[in-house]
This record gives C-alpha cells, sequence and structure tokens, in this order.
C-alpha cells in the first residue's frame, strides 16, 4: 500500500485573508475604472451634442445665406414682418412665369426652434436666441422700432446679420453671420 505525501500546510488553497485582500483590491481596481470608464462616456455624450449644435447651426447658416442672396425683396407680411426674430423674403421662382417663393424665418422661443416658412419645417432645435439684424448700402444699422422693421427701410437694407445660439444637454453653441442682399435695380 503506498503512502500519500503530506503537503505542507497552506499549500492547499488560499486562506482567509488572501482572499478577503485580492477582493478589496479588485474592487478598487473596478472602483478606479468605473469612474474613468463614465467620465469617458460623459465627454462623448457631451461631445456629441455639440457635434449635432454646430451641424444644426451651420445647416440654418448655409440655408440662410443662400435664400438670402439669392432673394429679389424683403417681404412684410401681416403673421411675420420683418423684425429682431423674423425675416420674410421673396425668392424668384426658377420657372419664367411662376410667382416668387416667400421665404420666412421665426424663431419661437416658447419652444426654441427656429422655423423655416411654416410650423412643420425647422432648422434647428434648442434654440435659445436668434437676432436678426438689418444694415443699409452704408452699413449703418437700420434699427426695428418694438421689435419690427419700419416698412420704410424695407428699401434700403442690403445686408443682414444674424446670432443664433442654441443648446442641448450640456453644451451651448453660438454663431454669427452676415448676408449682403443682391440689389434689384
Amino acid at each position: 500500500m503506498r503512502r500519500k505525501a503530506v503537503e505542507p500546510r497552506g499549500a492547499a488553497g488560499l486562506s482567509l485573508v488572501e482572499v478577503l485582500v485580492a477582493g478589496a483590491v479588485a474592487c478598487l481596481v473596478l472602483g478606479a475604472s468605473f469612474g474613468w470608464l463614465w467620465t469617458v462616456v460623459d465627454a462623448a455624450d457631451r461631445g456629441g451634442d455639440e457635434v449635432e449644435l454646430r451641424s444644426s447651426l451651420a445647416f440654418a447658416r448655409r440655408l440662410t445665406t443662400s435664400e438670402l442672396r439669392q432673394a429679389s425683396t424683403l417681404v412684410a407680411i401681416p403673421d411675420a414682418p420683418c423684425g429682431r426674430h423674423t425675416i420674410s423674403f421673396a425668392v424668384p421662382s426658377a420657372v419664367a412665369g411662376e410667382p416668387a417663393d416667400l421665404v420666412t424665418y421665426a424663431w419661437d422661443p416658447g419652444r426654441q426652434i427656429l422655423w423655416r416658412k411654416s410650423s412643420g419645417s425647422y432648422l434647428a432645435q434648442g434654440v435659445t436666441r436668434f437676432d436678426v439684424r438689418y444694415f443699409d448700402g452704408d452699413g449703418r444699422e437700420v434699427a426695428a422700432e418694438l421689435g419690427v422693421l419700419p416698412l420704410a427701410a424695407y428699401p434700403i437694407v442690403r445686408a443682414v446679420a444674424f446670432s443664433c445660439t442654441a443648446e442641448c444637454g450640456g453644451a451651448r453653441e453660438g454663431l454669427e453671420w452676415r448676408v449682403s442682399l443682391r440689389v434689384i435695380p
């Protein structure tokens, strides 16, 4: 009959103290990793919000600039007169004999949306500020009275400046741009 070799004491496994120390070290490592991961995810979310805001404001700038450069005249309509937060203008139709297309940009501060033409088609959301300023041929600002551009000022406007700020999540972006109008003889 063969005898089993006797192993030295403690060689068969880990003691309770060793298991507790290993568990505590693992918890510290996991806790630090979780904190780092949380920071990375938060930064990525903020970065996504900033990209979305920049993209939205850049789209609004491109569209307003493109359409205003084609505009033949500013237009005063009862429900959307040109003013501090609204601009309406006529863009000639590409089809001969067709009436001009009326384009209106208006800001709804309650819903924080920048609308184009009518509700249902918006350029940007999360818009916390949208200001329109008008300038004459000499570069002087044409003042809006009580937030509305006087009818007599419409023919002398030669440039329009926009200032727009939007917020999404924790991100906030602002953009300003100026568009010169073409002069129709």
